[in-house]
């Protein structure tokens, strides 16, 4: 019997604040500062690994179902967050323009680690269940992309509307390509024995994981 009361929370809520507390705003025993021009890297690594944990939970079978407001949460749900975020900051929050739109862009994120802890927490049906659990991981990496691209338009002179959507297409294309060579190179590997052997079951995970971030660190470059 656990001498700790049980609390009906998302794990989330208590690790932001365990990191608001011991980062720099409190008791600074945390300083991200230390990493220097390493943090984007290491944020960046993280956040694959936080992906494709999330991924290893989602079903092609499920898509079939969930397809049409799986596809309308991730189109016109996330055009409507990132403008209504972007004219509730600007008119009610009193910031610029350009901070608003960059504030917008990363709100219109959910993430797996938010959603997640929630979605065991509360009972709902299957299908909104499975509905938002897609919704979560599949934000993540579009969000990202928006975010950037939306930095680059506002904050770099040279970089005009027409150009930074060609660069927003740019990346999708490039991140699906990826993908797709990464998933061939997955399934041809694991798919043949003979090819690879490996001792114990947990190693399969690693070699995916290590293709993954692979390809991660690769598409950086672009």
């Amino acid at each position: 019997m656990s001498l700790l009361p049980t609390v009906k929370l998302p794990n989330i809520l208590f690790l932001l604040l365990t990191a608001a507390c011991l980062g720099p705003y409190g008791l600074n025993l945390i300083q991200p500062s230390v990493f220097k021009d390493e943090l984007p890297q290491y944020i960046t690594l993280l956040v694959a690994l936080v992906l494709f944990e999330g991924g290893t939970y989602l079903r092609f079978e499920q898509l079939k179902e969930i397809s049409k407001p799986l596809r309308n949460l991730l189109s016109t749900g996330a055009l409507v967050t990132l403008v209504c975020t972007i004219l509730g900051a600007h008119w009610i929050l009193g910031m610029a323009w350009i901070k608003a739109a960059l504030f917008g862009s990363i709100l219109v994120v959910t993430g797996p680690t938010v959603v997640q802890p929630i979605l065991q927490r509360i009972r709902v049906k299957e299908k909104i269940h499975n509905i938002l659990k897609w919704e979560s991981i599949l934000i993540d990496p579009l969000g990202v992309i928006v975010a950037i691209v939306l930095s680059e338009i506002l904050l770099i002179d040279n970089i005009g509307p027409m150009e930074g959507f060609g660069l927003l297409a740019a990346r999708i294309l490039i991140g699906f390509v990826l993908g797709l060579l990464a998933g061939e190179l997955l399934f041809y590997s694991l798919s043949r024995p003979k090819l690879l052997r490996f001792e114990a079951e947990e190693l399969s995970g690693l070699f995916v994981l290590a293709i993954i971030m692979l390809f991660t660190e690769y598409q950086k470059r672009f």
